[in-house]
């Protein structure tokens, strides 16, 4: 039984999940670079950086000693940004840690060989358990108690049904998946998406735009999952399909917010240099772009918004491109 559960980063998914784990009388220790983001967590009991104005309980604690976090528990949870990833490994593996138990809750995918994070964990540290959750969860809506439903993908589905049930009540509905690569797939193609969402919500191109855009996103998202060998159903499951509508419709969506701040002028680059927190789908889209092209996979929304963030495309000639496209059949093959 998990009595204590070691989390790797302080944003605010990594927060909340702190809070849900402590609700289930689980003591969570949150890692985080900055020792001020630090002492307010342990001190003002609020994580003023990322989850300002939610009261944290005295059963969670931070820390910004690696050393301290490894020895607090054999139950981690990696939910650092994704571009961070390799380097916070890198040190855990210099501190000796391997094995273990491993939550990956990092949605993303490295650009340089398009390694999903759970198979940087096997590279780095070679958990003993490792899964992957995810699903449509805007942090402060989980804080707030709203119902949320996830899907945790782990090879070993007796980790799964743990996890499962550790985490579901009535708030909360936790499925269970064999399907690791798909879901982690998911959670990257959907933050690319996101991003076309709200290019289109800048450009003001109203209900039916944005219907048709989704529709021919989750095509997209398919086309790739099952070309990379995952299943199709997780594209139209929790992980796919939930979290897209989710990430591309939600004000607090980071993604979809760069998108449309892109859209109405914003330099992709400059917003991105100054942002605080991680638009994850504009790291990804450069692994998704690569791999496409590895395996002749069709990916023009991905590309478009390659072009729009990397080589200055502007958005709405972006628009003419994907309108001007040959014409075909809505169902392939």
């Amino acid at each position: 039984m998990i009595r204590r559960i070691s989390i790797l980063g302080d944003g605010a998914w990594g927060t909340s999940l702190a809070l849900l784990f402590a609700e289930k009388g689980i003591d969570p220790l949150l890692w985080g670079p900055s020792e001020e983001n630090i002492r307010s967590i342990n001190v003002q009991r609020e994580n003023l950086a990322y989850l300002k104005g939610v009261r944290l309980p005295e059963r969670v604690s931070a820390t910004s000693d690696l050393r301290e976090w490894i020895s607090f528990s054999d139950t981690y949870v990696l939910a650092v940004p994704s571009r961070f990833v390799p380097a916070v490994l890198d040190r855990l593996g210099d501190l000796g840690l391997r094995g273990g138990k491993w939550i990956v809750a990092t949605k993303g995918i490295l650009a340089q060989g398009h390694r999903r994070m759970s198979q940087l964990l096997e590279d780095k540290v070679r958990p003993d358990l490792v899964g992957v959750l995810s699903g449509p969860a805007i942090a402060r809506e989980v804080v707030a108690g709203l119902p949320t439903a996830l899907v945790f993908a782990s090879k070993s589905q007796d980790f799964a049904r743990e996890v499962q049930s550790l985490l579901s009540d009535e708030r909360i509905r936790m499925y269970t998946s064999d399907d690791v690569l798909g879901v982690e797939w998911c959670g990257g193609l959907k933050n690319v998406m996101a991003i076309s969402a709200g290019i289109c919500d800048g450009l003001g191109l109203g209900t039916n735009s944005k219907s048709a855009l989704l529709t021919r996103c989750v095509a997209e998202m398919s086309r790739f999952v099952v070309g990379v060998g995952g299943k199709k159903e997780t594209v139209y499951g929790i992980s796919g399909l939930g979290d897209l509508l989710t990430t591309a419709f939600s004000p607090h969506s980071r993604n979809r917010r760069f998108g449309e701040a892109v859209a109405r002028g914003s330099d992709p680059q400059e917003y991105l240099r100054r942002s605080t927190t991680a638009v994850e789908g504009a790291y990804t889209v450069p692994a998704v772009l690569d791999l496409a092209g590895e395996l002749d996979i069709s990916v023009p929304i991905s590309e478009a918004v390659y072009r729009v963030i990397f080589e200055g495309l502007s958005p709405t000639e972006a628009l003419r491109r994907l309108m001007s496209r040959p014409l075909k059949s809505e169902i392939e093959g």
